[in-house]
């Protein structure tokens, strides 16, 4: 299970591993399966799920799927340790700053979002209060909560042995593409592969003209620290990168 997180990298690393001829992954990327966040009801049950995503399966080693929105979900992790106990669940993550950033943008492309982002930050716990839209699997103002990484984590490792969740860095993948994929593939039992079109950027966001101050970049950057301490603790990662300025920030701050 590819579960998240939003604005990380999802469908890029969906991209790369459905070309691993051992995996087969459910399609069509988008929609998203999604099927985890609500519980089975009749003619939506297991029997429902497995038939409509994976009646094309042929053999292969790893079979799954990638739905953003299971990593903040509350229940997700019971229901899937529920339902598949032997689960394996991955995750990919990114500069927690970068990627309420990328979520503010993508609220703000999509016309979920119409405040400056000052405002936004300011103001979203308060309006987390206020109703999902329609159509939306997850709240599109969770910009600073999201981000968050630790908690999440946490609440997976409580359903789950710690070899059955693994946590990839975006950047470490950007930077260590084979390193970093031949451990992807380890974790799921498969051979190591070098796909083509590594590289290749997916479901991008739109660039505008959003300016952030180093005053406020600063302020980000500490309000995460305690958090990207306890994901190092959890899974043993190192994140000291997102204690700086990443290149997006640098690019858009002044």
């Amino acid at each position: 299970m590819i579960g998240g997180g939003q604005r990380c990298g999802t469908t890029w690393l969906y991209h790369l591993l459905d070309k691993h001829p051992q995996i087969y992954l459910a399609k069509p990327v988008h929609p998203e399966p999604k099927f985890f966040i609500s519980e089975s009801s009749p003619g939506r049950d297991m029997g429902w799920y497995l038939n409509n995503w994976f009646s094309d399966v042929q053999g292969e080693l790893a079979v799954g799927e990638k739905s953003t929105a299971y990593l903040d979900n509350a229940e997700a992790a019971q229901r899937m340790k529920h339902l598949l106990p032997d689960l394996k669940v991955l995750f990919i993550l990114r500069h927690p700053v970068d990627r309420a950033i990328s979520n503010y943008q993508f609220s703000k492309q999509n016309g979920l979002e119409s405040e400056s982002l000052q405002y936004a930050l300011d103001h979203e716990q308060q309006r987390l209060k206020e109703p999902i839209p329609d159509g939306v699997s997850s709240h599109p103002q969770a910009y600073l909560t999201r981000s968050h990484y630790a908690r999440y984590i946490e609440r997976y490792l409580g359903c789950f042995d710690r070899s059955q969740v693994m946590v990839v860095i975006k950047e470490r993948l950007q930077d260590e593409p084979k390193v970093t994929l031949d451990t992807v593939c380890r974790f799921l039992c498969v051979d190591p592969f070098q796909p083509e079109g590594i590289g290749q950027v997916h479901n991008m966001t739109a660039q505008d003209s959003l300016a952030l101050s180093r005053s406020l970049a600063s302020d980000l950057l500490g309000t995460f620290e305690s958090s990207n301490r306890l994901l190092e603790r959890l899974v043993g990662c190192n994140v000291r990168h997102w204690d700086e300025l990443s290149p997006m920030m640098r690019l858009i701050s002044r």
